[in-house]
C-alpha cells in the first residue's frame, strides 16, 4: 500500500489533494494468469480520509483500462478502530483505491463534469442522452449496474438513445466521457 492516489494509478498528478477519497494505494498481485475470482477486502484509519470523503457513500475503485473504474457505492464498515470495504467479483489486479461518488478521475488527470440529460428515468426500453454545452460530437458511454458489472459499452452521438430493453429491471449508472470531461448519472429500469 502507497500513501497516495495517482490520476493515472502509478503516475501523473496526487489525486489526494483534491478528490474526497481514502489516500492510499493498494498493489495487489498474484501468480494466477486465468481464473481469478476473488473477493478483496481493504481496511484503513479515518486520518487516511481526505477532502471530506463520505464513507457511508464510498466504493472500491480498480485502475484499469486507463482509467479508475466505477463501482456502486455503499457503507464502509467499522472493525475496531479501522474502516473496511470489500468489493466482490476481482478479476484481474491492478492498483485499488477508495473513492466517494463524488470523486472524479479520469486518464488525463481529474475532468471536469460533463452536464447532459439521461431521460426517461425511470426507462423501459431505452434512455435518450443530450449532452449539454459539450464539444464531443461522440461521447463513450458505459452502464453499470449496481454490482458494478459492466453492462454496455459504446458510443453515443448528442440527443441519441440506447436499446436497454435486455436489460434486467433495476437500478443502473450511466458514465459519460469525453477527452475533456465525464459525469455519472443514475437511472432506473423498470
Amino acid at each position: 500500500m502507497n500513501a497516495d492516489v495517482k490520476a493515472n494509478g502509478t503516475t501523473g498528478a496526487s489525486a489526494s489533494a483534491t478528490q474526497p477519497l481514502v489516500n492510499a494505494t493498494w498493489f495487489v498481485a498474484s501468480s494466477a494468469t486465468a481464473g481469478v475470482d476473488v473477493d478483496m477486502t481493504v481496511m484503513w484509519s479515518t486520518n487516511m480520509e481526505v477532502n471530506s470523503f463520505n464513507r457511508a457513500k464510498a466504493y472500491i475503485s480498480h485502475y484499469m483500462n486507463s482509467s479508475w473504474d466505477l463501482y456502486a457505492s455503499s457503507a464502509a464498515t467499522m472493525s475496531g478502530s479501522m474502516y473496511s470495504m470489500t468489493r466482490a467479483g476481482v478479476q484481474s489486479f491492478s492498483p485499488f483505491a477508495v473513492f466517494d461518488e463524488n470523486t472524479t478521475l479520469s486518464v488525463n488527470g481529474i475532468a471536469t463534469k460533463m452536464s447532459a440529460n439521461i431521460y426517461p428515468n425511470p426507462a423501459t426500453d431505452v434512455i435518450n442522452v443530450a449532452v449539454n454545452g459539450n464539444n464531443a460530437t461522440v461521447v463513450g458511454a458505459e452502464i453499470y449496474n449496481v454490482s458494478g458489472q459492466m453492462v454496455y459499452n459504446g458510443t453515443v452521438q448528442n440527443n441519441s438513445s440506447i436499446n436497454i430493453s435486455n436489460l434486467p429491471d433495476g437500478m443502473y449508472y450511466i458514465r459519460l466521457n469525453s477527452s475533456t470531461a465525464n459525469s455519472t448519472y443514475k437511472f432506473v429500469k423498470q
